[in-house]
């Protein structure tokens, strides 16, 4: 950053407010570029003057401005908002996800339910994913992708320009963790707590619940591990916590239907992450009701509905 005297900032500004005047109303990304170019003090005074009233029109901040002065990659102006439209169902943990994603891009987007039960509706998913589950993202109505973690690896990406503030974030091997241990919530915390919650003989329930112990004591010395909390990878959420975060909420579930606490003992620092998500304020926008959930999943577990497709 090449640094500015007071008077060269002075004229700076000058310049990019006459660049930056329009007609009322329009969006003033074609300056964004400029700032990079300028001081902190000057860029700072630039964005505070348009944002409040100055005299530039007011500065919004599009993918284009976020990523330019976060030092990202800078977008085209001309590039229209991409229209989203989230296809799931309620209440479905890996639909949670994706809102919970999308939520923390700050990212405006449609919701279209769907009944799995449905063949209707289930042929209607399978032209947008091979496997005609839920959750899927529509883009601009003509693209479709599937999988959560896909899904929200992308929000991620697309949405939140600087890399700091992304919930896929940290070294390489902060990354890479993470992508491992979200693979172990989908192969064994989720599928065990699925597991505990369908067996019906004492036997069964006892020996898919100690595995599933087993599975949440190993996630508790991982996190303890990672960072102090308290989220996976310290004091701010992170893609972990909201691939993990339906799925702790369920924890419902084990104790109404089967009369067990689903956390070990001596998993403090899980119970910490609990208490941490339990505060979020998109976590609490998206979470359904612990009443919801037990209704929701009892025919499931008492028999009256197949569980085909897993978690819904």
């Amino acid at each position: 950053m090449v640094a500015h005297s007071p008077a060269a900032n002075a004229v700076l500004w000058r310049g990019m407010s006459r660049f930056v005047r329009a007609a009322p109303g329009m969006t003033t990304t074609a300056a964004v570029p400029t700032l990079r170019h300028v001081s902190g003090a000057a860029r700072r005074e630039f964005c505070a003057r348009s944002e409040h009233g100055g005299s530039a029109t007011k500065c919004i901040a599009t993918p284009t401005a976020r990523n330019t002065l976060s030092g990202g990659r800078a977008l085209s102006s001309s590039r229209k908002p991409q229209e989203l439209v989230l296809y799931g169902t309620r209440p479905c943990p890996f639909v949670e996800r994706v809102q919970m994603c999308l939520k923390q891009a700050a990212v405006e987007y449609e919701t279209k339910t769907f009944d799995l039960g449905s063949l209707k509706d289930r042929d209607a998913l399978k032209k947008m994913s091979p496997y005609g589950r839920v959750p899927i993202l529509a883009l601009d109505h003509d693209k479709h992708i599937f999988e959560s973690m896909a899904i929200c690896q992308y929000v991620d990406e697309v949405f939140v320009a600087d890399e700091r503030r992304r919930l896929m974030r940290g070294t390489p091997y902060e990354k890479a963790l993470t992508r491992s241990w979200t693979h172990f919530v989908n192969q064994r915390i989720a599928s065990q707590m699925w597991q505990t919650l369908l067996c019906t003989s004492e036997e069964s329930i006892e020996r898919n619940y100690d595995d599933l112990i087993i599975s949440l004591e190993a996630f508790d010395i991982a996190l303890r591990n990672v960072s102090g909390g308290p989220f996976f990878l310290g004091t701010e959420l992170s893609y972990l916590d909201v691939m993990v975060a339906p799925f702790l909420h369920r924890r419902v579930l084990i104790s109404h239907f089967k009369d067990r606490e689903m956390f070990p003992a001596e998993a403090m620092r899980l119970k910490q992450l609990c208490e941490a998500l339990e505060e979020s304020p998109i976590y609490k926008s998206t979470m359904v009701p612990p009443e919801e959930l037990i209704a929701a999943y009892k025919p499931y577990v008492k028999g009256n509905i197949h569980p085909k497709f897993g978690w819904h």
